[in-house]
């Protein structure tokens, strides 16, 4: 079994690029931040990652700061250590550089696109993003920044804002959106439609990533519904497997996150296993060697 990682990070505690490291604790819908204290490079990424056969990964921003310095960083990375194969900057697409940031990032050879993530609902208290609407002018105008550059555009949000991108993947059928994190499930009946909604639009993948970010007691048993049920709307051709670490890691350690996720694609045939673990990814990210 090939595997590329397609959603993780990395940070060092001592680098001064990740706030939130060394910042007063904040409490978020997943935990508190805290929990999140530990360095976590690369050479601790490729030591899990090796060790589960992980063969190439997609590294996702995590709060990088500067934003504009997060490609020349994780290209100089990549360089050195040959993981990751593809990175994903964050670029607020409603900026008026924002297409002059998009161009700069897209000159690294393993850029491939950005992170937004949306606001998400619920306690007031909590940390939140800056509210996304994907219908806004002045933020399409950005979009259109992306498509040009052909970027990969991943996206966390939650269920009540899937018909939302959907509308979104429809308008622009050309520019790939892969949704983060099982569209963070959480029981919520909007999310039965907006799958379906956003399965319809070809354009449209989706991470098997991040279930403790829901439900921290997770495992293969709890996933497996998820899984089949996206796998009949969307195909193993537009699903993909992320670690999610070392968020995840918070919840279960590398090998126990890769364990869980063959278990509960056991019994899927090898192909549909292989599309899941690395064919997908490998594709959508452009991973060289690997499609």
């Amino acid at each position: 079994m090939r595997r590329i990682d397609a959603h993780h990070h990395l940070w060092e505690v001592d680098s001064g690029h990740h706030p939130m490291l060394f910042a007063a604790p904040v409490a978020r819908f997943w935990g508190n931040s805290a929990e999140l204290r530990g360095h976590y490079d690369v050479e601790a990424f490729m030591a899990d990652a090796r060790a589960a056969g992980v063969i190439a990964s997609v590294h996702v921003e995590a709060g990088f700061t500067p934003p504009d310095g997060e490609a020349r960083a994780m290209q100089t990375v990549a360089d050195a250590h040959g993981f990751p194969q593809a990175f994903l900057t964050r670029i607020d697409l409603a900026a008026a550089d924002a297409g002059a940031r998009i161009s700069a990032d897209a000159a690294f050879a393993n850029w491939r696109g950005i992170r937004i993530t949306t606001e998400w609902p619920g306690d007031p208290a909590l940390e939140r993003p800056a509210r996304t609407s994907f219908a806004d002018a002045g933020w399409r105008h950005g979009y259109i920044a992306l498509d040009a550059a052909g970027g990969v555009a991943d996206i966390m949000l939650w269920p009540e804002q899937l018909a939302e991108a959907a509308a979104l993947a429809q308008d622009f059928p050309g520019t790939p959106i892969v949704i983060e994190h099982f569209a963070l499930a959480d029981g919520n009946p909007a999310w039965a439609d907006g799958m379906a909604r956003l399965a319809a639009c070809r354009n449209v993948a989706v991470k098997l990533s991040g279930p403790g970010l829901v439900r921290r007691d997770w495992s293969a048993d709890t996933i497996r519904p998820m899984i089949l049920r996206l796998l009949d709307l969307f195909g193993s051709d537009r699903l993909m497997i992320g670690s999610n670490a070392p968020v995840d890691l918070v919840m279960a350690d590398y090998p126990t996150i890769v364990a869980r996720f063959d278990s509960a694609i056991q019994d899927l045939p090898d192909t549909d296993r292989q599309a899941l673990w690395h064919d997908t990814a490998a594709r959508i990210y452009r991973i060289a060697g690997e499609s």
